[in-house]
């Protein structure tokens, strides 16, 4: 998966924690998946409850094309949340910013080559949040992994199996037994292929998504039994210098997951990150390969 860039950049993301959205008659649990869909701009966002609990993170060490940064280990998430069942589309994103344009055009297409320097991004979570009365962020890495795995701890949430069938990836690299195809070389609507059991789509191929963590001074992330990892529920100032990036004083990590349509099978499995850096030619974070999903948090 490409690198980017080393550069100084400050991005403002407006997180704030809010009333959890569905009522829950007494007695009643939320099924994992259950829907809430909520309409701003005239365009419908459609979200899959993700129930609280713990998984393991990360992968075992025989498991093909394991990387430095995945040690399997226990996490806990006490809190339940809601994530957007698909990658957010252009129809979506242009309902606050009609202007900008991805490589690939296309209303159900996933939002790529989003600037975040210059705010573009924020300004899309702002308009959401004054708009529909809610309030959003980018998932972190474990609760993005923990809601792509959907209770499964194999390589990716429908098996141990990828190919060019089953998500939009580079098909001439499938993965396990999967059957060799081609690459499209582009993106896909969403929603094209089977989503995981808790409802959510394309979290393996078509774009990479955007995860964003605390990482406070000494605590590790990574630690076998670690609760909430990396969350944040406040406004943020993120200051990124290089590959270091803070939110007052916290360190801040972004990471993508899930890989992109012009990547192997091995870089979409679930465990599978990569660190993001800044593009200084093109002046802002990304490319078509990268996108991002909502996380709407009680």
């Amino acid at each position: 998966m490409q690198n980017f860039i080393k550069q100084y950049f400050v991005i403002a993301i407006t997180v704030i924690a809010l009333n959890f959205p569905l009522a829950v008659q007494a007695g009643e649990e939320l099924k994992p998946g259950s829907k809430l869909t909520l309409k701003a701009g005239g365009v419908e966002f459609t979200f899959c409850y993700i129930p609280a609990g713990s998984f393991m993170m990360g992968s075992p060490e025989s498991e093909k094309g394991r990387g430095p940064g995945e040690k399997l280990h226990k996490v806990i998430l006490r809190k339940p949340f809601y994530m957007l069942e698909n990658e957010v589309t252009q129809e979506q994103y242009a309902a606050a910013d009609k202007k900008w344009k991805s490589r690939f055009t296309g209303a159900k297409l996933p939002v790529e080559n989003f600037m975040m320097p210059e705010g573009k991004i924020v300004k899309f979570f702002q308009w959401l949040s004054k708009t529909s009365g809610k309030k959003f962020r980018v998932p972190t890495e474990a609760e993005w992994e923990y809601a792509c795995r959907a209770g499964t701890s194999t390589p990716f949430n429908c098996g141990k199996d990828l190919d060019s069938t089953m998500a939009n990836i580079d098909g001439y690299y499938p993965y396990g037994n999967g059957v060799k195809g081609k690459l499209l070389n582009k993106t896909t609507e969403v929603k094209q292929f089977k989503p995981n059991t808790w409802g959510l789509y394309d979290m393996h191929g078509n774009v990479a998504e955007l995860c964003m963590d605390f990482a406070e001074k000494g605590v590790d992330l990574y630690k076998d039994g670690i609760t909430d990892p990396g969350a944040f529920n406040e406004p943020l100032v993120i200051e990124v210098r290089g590959t270091n990036s803070y939110a007052k004083g916290i360190p801040v990590r972004l990471n993508v997951r899930g890989g992109g349509y012009n990547a192997g099978g091995s870089e979409c499995r679930s465990a599978a990150q990569d660190p993001l850096y800044i593009n200084i030619a093109e002046n802002h974070v990304g490319g078509d390969y990268l996108g991002f999903r909502l996380v709407l948090i009680p």
